[in-house]
């Protein structure tokens, strides 16, 4: 660690989920004076990970619940929600593959070619994955049950998982109507 100029007083040994030891750099005081510019933010955690998918930093500070005074606390193991970050996830996956050659005409593929069983008989399978990354698809914004498909505490009231909410979401955007002709309008 040192010949990488990592001090090792910062290295915590944690057992990987396949059982083997694995040492990560404790990141957390790093985290903490990040954390300290936001006062009213609740808890921060962060990772690095490796190419080959091994957990090189970790770190952790504030609350999980805001007042509550229950710290906020990370392992290789928890989980979070990242909402909106998988648009920008999405988005370098697929400029990715674009790169890679994976996705014949890149930026400008048409969703009927890409996904043929989701758009098919929809009006948006000539939409491009240009105008769909820019929010200029014709789609609606949000349905217009936006709270009962995407809040959680709604969903569980009704029974319905995750997964169920968003099958209902993507059922409602292949029912819709464009707003706009792809391509002509930000939405």
């Amino acid at each position: 660690p040192q010949a990488s100029g990592i001090d090792p007083d910062t290295l915590i040994d944690a057992s990987t989920p396949n059982g083997t030891l694995h040492t990560w750099t404790d990141i957390s005081s790093q985290l903490k004076q990040f954390h300290s510019e936001f006062p009213d933010a609740l808890g921060l955690a962060g990772y690095t990970v490796s190419q080959d998918g091994n957990i090189c930093s970790i770190g952790n500070t504030g609350e999980r619940i805001k007042g509550q005074l229950q710290p906020l606390t990370a392992t290789g193991d928890t989980r979070f929600h990242i909402g909106s970050v998988t648009k920008s996830m999405t988005a370098v996956l697929l400029a990715t593959l674009i790169e890679e050659g994976t996705i014949p005409n890149g930026w400008e593929a048409k969703l009927g070619a890409l996904i043929p069983s989701a758009s098919k008989g929809t009006p948006y399978t000539s939409v491009t994955l240009r105008q769909l990354l820019g929010m200029q698809s014709g789609l609606p914004a949000n349905p217009p049950y936006w709270l009962l498909v995407w809040n959680r505490v709604v969903g569980w009231w009704f029974g319905k998982t995750l997964r169920q909410q968003r099958a209902e979401a993507t059922a409602y955007a292949r029912k819709s109507k464009p707003e706009s002709v792809p391509g002509t309008s930000f939405l």
